[in-house]
């Protein structure tokens, strides 16, 4: 679960939607995670993440980014993420297993992209009130996927 759930979330944690070209059912996930910041509710950033990459996915788009959302120095670099944003099942090999489980910074559920289980990472966070610095890496995956429309 990501750090950006504990307490309610400054205004610096919400993200800057101008000049979206996204599709409306990509574009209310972030809508909807702004509004959570406006009403003071508590809203995971990892599964606002995972339903961005769901529909992208549905779209079609997902498969033309996978293999860069699979590298661990474009994710550092883009995303602003610590890790690869997925692995595979053949990169699973190479995590440590906690039983049939990848390592706790993925979520067991799998996306389905061009055939293959892909799983994501659950290492998402945005600003808190206790640590208004922490990065926004739900703003970094909007400017990566608005620049596929």
């Amino acid at each position: 679960m990501s750090n950006s759930t504990n307490g309610n979330m400054p205004n610096n944690a919400k993200i800057n939607l101008i000049g979206s070209k996204l599709p409306s059912e990509i574009l209310e996930v972030f809508q909807e995670f702004n509004n959570s910041i406006d009403n003071k509710r508590r809203k995971s950033v990892g599964s606002s993440a995972r339903k961005v990459l769901e529909r992208l996915n549905g779209q079609g788009k997902l498969s033309t980014i996978i293999d860069n959302l699979k590298s661990v120095n474009y994710c550092k670099e883009i995303l602003k993420l610590n890790m690869a944003s997925f692995i595979d099942e053949a990169g699973g090999m190479n995590i440590i297993k906690k039983g049939d489980r990848l390592t706790t910074r993925y979520y067991k559920k799998p996306l389905i992209i061009v055939g293959k289980a892909h799983y994501l990472t659950n290492d998402w966070y945005a600003p808190t009130m206790k640590n208004p610095q922490m990065r926004n890496n739900l703003q970094e995956l909007y400017n990566c996927v608005n620049s596929l429309f």
